[in-house]
């Protein structure tokens, strides 16, 4: 998978390697120091990183201030933390399965999330409100959820954008800017996985419906024929961007058309990735997608990230 490393292209401070491509939950156990050093030297600036690592951290023994100090050792900023679950679910209010959590409730694990926001000050925190089973809020009730949480992240200058997922029942773009629009808050908005876009069928029509600056962020990859449930397919064959069949071009063209210009993160989630060292899977991620970015008008800008404080 090694390829000869290159310049820094402009646009590449608006991509992000997402803490899942560089190992999926426990399949891939990296320290902070080895994710920045392999996102480092695949050619990355934004890295994304999960509640549960900072936890893992400090367990390890490292201190709130080795935390802060590993990521610009490396040259690298922590651009989005993830991930606040089970916000949405009715009754226990409990963590999203599978990820592994140390968190009794969705409560614990905001107050974690914004604490590492205090320490590495993360562009967006990305949000799913269900569970694989789909039970869900009313949609009053996650409105009202959805801008608490906003409400929490407001002072911290994050934004915290809303996942949908084709099982869940918030499964297109519709619906989860109908959450967003009933919260109503200026720093809540959309994450658009294109995986999720196209494994649940999501028509271009509805891009129309949704105010460009509410899209706040695209999550990138690629995927063959479907196999298996669509939980198996996400977690353990996604491909690079360009090396699947999802029409990637027509979609980040209709996104730049629209007037997005949302940062891209690279989460490309698969099994076979974990034989190769993270730094060549994070070099592959980039070039990757900055091959398929220079075929579309995409407006890739720094100024894209936000405004941090």
């Amino acid at each position: 998978m090694s390829e000869p490393r290159s310049e820094a292209h402009t646009g590449d401070a608006a991509l992000i390697c997402a803490v899942h491509t560089l190992g999926f939950r426990n399949a891939r156990r990296l320290s902070l120091a080895e994710r920045c050093r392999a996102a480092a030297e695949g050619g990355f600036r934004r890295i994304g990183w999960a509640v549960e690592e900072y936890v893992a951290e400090r367990a390890a023994g490292r201190s709130d201030a080795d935390i802060r100090a590993i990521p610009a050792s490396h040259g690298i900023e922590i651009a989005e933390i993830e991930v606040l679950s089970g916000w949405g679910v009715p009754g226990t209010e409990r963590a999203f399965p599978g990820t592994h959590s140390a968190f009794a409730h969705w409560h614990d694990r905001l107050h974690a999330l914004l604490r590492l926001t205090e320490l590495v000050h993360p562009r967006h925190m990305v949000c799913v409100p269900g569970d694989h089973a789909g039970s869900i809020l009313p949609l009053a009730q996650l409105g009202d959820r959805f801008a608490e949480i906003c409400d929490r992240a407001a002072p911290y200058g994050l934004r915290v954008v809303l996942e949908f997922m084709p099982w869940s029942a918030i499964n297109d773009l519709e619906s989860a800017w109908a959450v967003v629009r009933a919260a109503d808050r200026p720093n809540g908005g959309i994450s658009l996985d294109v995986w999720h876009f196209f494994r649940g069928k999501v028509p271009f029509e509805q891009l129309a419906r949704v105010p460009a600056e509410r899209i706040h962020l695209i999550q990138m990859s690629d995927a063959l024929s479907p196999q298996g449930t669509l939980l198996e397919d996400t977690i353990h064959r996604r491909r690079f961007p360009g090396e699947g069949g999802f029409p990637l071009v027509p979609l980040m063209a209709a996104l730049a058309a629209h007037g997005v210009d949302a940062p891209v993160s690279v989460e490309v989630i698969a099994d076979d990735l974990l034989a190769h060292p993270p730094q060549d899977v994070a070099r592959k991620a980039l070039e990757t997608t900055r091959a398929l970015l220079a075929r579309v008008p995409y407006p890739l800008r720094d100024g894209s990230m936000g405004n941090r404080r």
